[in-house]
């Protein structure tokens, strides 16, 4: 019982060190090779670590907070490009190739015109990583993540502070998922809500000795789900910006209209039935319950 109550800081700083250090060596396979897989976990550290902070900023020095999540940030924004890229030519590749309405030559060069884009951002990410500024970021983020000072004493023992922190977001998720009306956008703002949270769930449940699986299992099933459409709507955006010539973009943009909405409406009809019945991982944690500690 001592080891649960006590305040916490010490292996929630270690948590923060720890995911500071994943962001470096995932920096460091995409500095080697910068392929999807590589700059996707890139992105993922980034993230992760970035939800956690988030999620105690109230127990984190305000300076140091700022600055690490401004670097954070930084690098999540500087991988964009390349990750909207990849995401772009596997979804849109395969309509190219498969879109009989359009001439050989012209899916041709459509597809080159995907790996261009696809190489320009490679080559703009290689770029800013050979920078000093990308090397300063880097040994900023691992120096402030290891400062002693970014951690203060928290107010509560971990494990309450985790489910009173756990009952808020996912109360408020369920006032979100139960909406009349979720658009692309609001999906979109909804599926980062449900990310990281599942991060904070998968990175502080284990300090608290309560399984994190059950829980973070059902939040990445929505993330995933929310994700694809995220992606397909984000192609048909690029497709009405008109990048193909004549009216290719308009001809794809018309075959994905269907997966499109199909992909939106299963979306909205499992939110809707998380908000009205929420799976058994949720109940214990929306209630509040510390004893979910002792669930094995």
């Amino acid at each position: 019982m001592a080891r649960a109550a006590h305040n916490g800081r010490a292996p929630f700083a270690r948590l923060i060190s720890r995911y500071a250090d994943g962001v470096r060596r995932a920096a460091e396979r995409v500095a080697r090779s910068p392929g999807p897989d590589n700059v996707h976990d890139l992105r993922v550290a980034t993230r992760r670590l970035r939800a956690v902070l988030k999620a105690f900023r109230g127990q984190l020095d305000r300076r140091l907070y700022r600055e690490l999540n401004f670097d954070l940030s930084s690098l999540t924004s500087a991988t964009g490009p390349l990750r909207d890229a990849d995401v772009r030519r596997r979804l849109l590749i395969q309509l190219i190739s498969h879109a009989q309405d359009v001439a050989p030559d012209v899916r041709r060069d459509c597809a080159v015109a995907l790996e261009e884009a696809r190489q320009d951002a490679r080559r703009e990410l290689r770029l800013q990583m050979r920078a000093v500024l990308w090397r300063e970021r880097m040994a900023r983020i691992r120096a402030a993540a290891r400062d002693g000072g970014l951690v203060v004493m928290l107010p509560q023992p971990l494990l309450q502070f985790v489910a009173l922190f756990l009952r808020g977001q996912l109360r408020e998720l369920r006032r979100r998922m139960g909406r009349r009306r979720l658009d692309p956008r609001r999906l979109h703002r909804l599926r980062v809500r449900i990310r990281n949270v599942r991060y904070v769930v998968e990175g502080l449940l284990p300090l608290v000795h309560a399984r994190s699986e059950p829980l973070a299992k059902s939040l990445r099933w929505l993330q995933d789900r929310l994700g694809l459409a995220h992606d397909l709507t984000e192609a048909q955006r690029f497709l009405s910006e008109g990048p193909f010539p004549g009216t290719v973009g308009a001809t794809l943009a018309r075959s994905l209209d269907a997966r499109t909405a199909r992909q939106l409406r299963d979306c909205r009809r499992a939110l809707r039935t998380f908000a009205r019945d929420p799976p058994a991982a949720w109940r214990p944690w929306l209630k509040g319950d510390a004893r979910v500690r002792s669930v094995r």
